[in-house]
């Protein structure tokens, strides 16, 4: 329902760009947003590709508004796209990208803490992942130091910057996860943020999308630390999830957790059966 209704106001929007001068900037500052929205929907609707092609769209219309924030955010997003498609190289250009947009940009406009904050949250995870531990690690301390500094201002922040605690939580887990490949302090404390969210059932107060994208990697935490029956546990809740949410980037994500649970545990009777549970789904 929510595609048509974005895309009933682009020609309009469009049409305003090209031709009212005066209103060219805040045209393109919606139409960046509604691109924005379009990539998350694609993300889970149609696969990758289609989201990636929003994005740059987005993000070409944020240059256009002139807007700093949303430039920031398109750019995240655009890194983000090619971490969930597992092309980390890129993803680490794209965050770097970013990091590199937000230096230049703050000096001549204003950035929110927090989404100054979600510049270095998604960097310090990739950075993580490609085995930069002491950068990440860097980074990750910036993350907070900027969410501290949100939390402390009382200016309020568009919809399309903000994310809350709940991410901040996300991306710390993953962060200490990758981490903790190196260093195995990291493993319990990633454990600890991915289940605050990644719970085991559903909650109003937590979106769905974001409970079960925290409960699969709360699998990979799990699995990190050698614990099966909190492993299996919550690839079988993620999998119902994905599968009732129709969501094509959660099944994607079920499928990595059980290939990790199966390298650890391939002897085991039950992860045989939940393998075939998962064949079952069309895997």
């Amino acid at each position: 329902m929510i595609e048509p209704i974005l895309d009933s106001y682009l020609p309009t929007l469009i049409a305003v760009l090209k031709h009212a001068p005066a209103y060219r900037e805040v045209a393109a500052d919606l139409v960046a947003q509604i691109c924005s929205l379009k990539a998350i929907l694609a993300w889970h609707l149609e696969g990758l590709n289609h989201a990636e092609t929003y994005c740059i769209q987005a993000l070409n219309y944020s240059i256009v508004a002139k807007n700093a924030n949303l430039r920031l955010t398109a750019l995240n997003q655009h890194a983000l796209i090619s971490f969930y498609a597992r092309n980390f190289k890129q993803a680490l250009a794209k965050s770097e990208e970013a990091d590199a947009t937000l230096g230049r940009l703050g000096y001549e406009e204003r950035i929110f803490p927090i989404v100054q904050g979600r510049v270095y949250m998604y960097l310090a995870a990739i950075q993580a992942q490609q085995e930069y531990q002491v950068d990440a690690e860097r980074t990750l301390e910036r993350v907070h130091q900027a969410f501290a500094l949100q939390v402390a201002s009382a200016e309020p922040v568009p919809l399309y910057a903000d994310c809350g605690s709940m991410s901040l939580s996300l991306w710390d887990g993953l962060t200490r996860y990758y981490l903790g490949q190196h260093d195995p302090t990291h493993t319990q404390r990633a454990l600890n943020s991915l289940q605050m969210f990644g719970q085991l059932q559903p909650s109003d107060a937590i979106p769905e999308r974001f409970r079960l994208e925290c409960l699969n990697n709360r699998t990979l935490a799990a699995v990190q630390l050698n614990e099966m029956e909190e492993a299996i546990a919550c690839l079988e809740v993620g999998k119902q999830g994905a599968r009732d949410l129709e969501s094509k980037q959660r099944r994607a994500e079920v499928d990595y957790a059980y290939r990790e649970i199966y390298k650890l545990w391939s002897a085991e009777t039950r992860v045989h059966v939940l393998g075939d549970s998962l064949d079952g789904d069309g895997k």
